[in-house]
C-alpha cells in the first residue's frame, strides 16, 4: 500500500511554535546570507502552513529532491565552496526550509528545534559581539518554550511554559557562566571551520598594524571612483599611486 502524503491538521497548532523558532534562530545569518535563501524559508514556511491549514498533500520526494539540488547548486555558486561559515550556515538554513515541507510527525518537529539551536549557537562562529548576547539568550528561550509547548497537555497554558523555559535557562547559567570563566581560549576551534582572522581583503585601508595580514584574498568590492572633468585618459594613462602610510606610534 502506497504511504498517504496527506496531513491531518494534527501539527497545526504546533507548528507556528516551529516556524518562529526557525526564523529567530535565522536572525543572525540573514544579513550574511543571499536574500533568496531568506525568500526560500518564507515561502517554505508559508506553504507548509497552507498545506497543515487545508489537510493538503505534501509535496513529493522527488520535488522536494529536485528542490534540494537546485538550492545546492544555488549556494555553491553564491559561494564558489560549500567549506566554511558562511556557505555552512546558508546550506542549514536551506536544509531547515526543505525539512518543514516533509515534517508529518511531532518528532520531525523535534528535529527543526535542534536545527534551530544549531543555527542559534553558528552565529557565534561569526561575531562574538556583546550587544548580540540578548538577542541568542531570547532565542534560545523561544525554542525552548516552543519544545515545551510541543510536549505539554492541550490544558497547559502559554504562561507556564514560558515560566518553565525561564526556570531551565537559569538553571543552565551557572554552567554557562563557569565555562566562560575557566574554560581555556584555544586559537583553532574543534570544529575546525576554517575562520582566518589574521587574512587580508585586496583593497585600500587607512590603518596597517604588524600581523594584521598573513594571507591576501582578493574582492570584487569597489575600491574608489575616479569623475574625470574632461575627457576621459585611455587605459594604459589610468595610474593611481595607492594610500602612503606614514604616521606610526609603534603600533599602528
Amino acid at each position: 500500500m502506497a504511504k498517504s502524503r496527506g496531513t491531518d491538521g494534527s501539527l497545526l497548532p504546533s507548528l507556528p511554535w516551529t516556524i518562529a523558532s526557525l526564523a529567530l534562530a535565522l536572525g543572525p545569518h540573514v544579513p550574511y546570507m543571499p536574500i533568496w535563501i531568506t525568500a526560500a524559508f518564507m515561502a517554505c514556511a508559508g506553504w507548509r502552513y497552507v498545506i497543515e491549514r487545508r489537510r493538503s498533500p505534501l509535496p513529493s520526494a522527488w520535488f522536494r529532491a529536485f528542490l534540494a539540488l537546485v538550492c545546492f547548486l544555488g549556494v555553491l555558486y553564491e559561494y564558489e565552496t560549500i567549506s566554511g561559515v558562511g556557505p555552512g550556515s546558508a546550506l542549514l538554513a536551506i536544509m531547515a526550509s526543505l525539512k518543514l515541507l516533509e515534517t508529518r510527525k511531532r518528532r520531525d518537529q523535534f528535529v527543526l528545534l535542534f536545527i534551530a539551536i544549531f543555527l542559534v549557537m553558528s552565529a557565534l562562529l561569526r561575531e562574538q559581539y556583546l550587544w548580540s548576547l540578548p538577542y541568542l539568550v531570547a532565542g534560545l528561550f523561544f525554542i525552548m518554550t516552543a519544545w515545551l509547548r510541543m510536549s505539554a497537555e492541550p490544558s497547559e497554558s502559554i504562561r507556564r511554559s514560558f515560566a518553565t523555559g525561564g526556570r531551565l535557562l537559569l538553571y543552565a547559567a551557572p554552567l554557562a557562566i563557569a565555562m566562560w570563566v575557566f574554560f581555556p581560549r584555544i586559537a583553532t576551534p574543534f570544529w575546525a571551520v576554517p575562520i582566518d582572522t589574521s587574512s587580508g581583503v585586496s583593497g585600500l585601508s587607512d590603518t596597517m598594524s604588524p600581523g594584521d595580514i598573513s594571507s591576501l584574498s582578493l574582492s570584487n568590492a569597489v575600491a574608489f571612483r575616479v569623475r574625470f572633468d574632461g575627457a576621459i585618459p585611455e587605459p594604459r594613462d589610468r595610474y593611481w599611486r595607492g594610500l602612503v602610510l606614514h604616521q606610526f606610534n609603534g603600533r599602528t
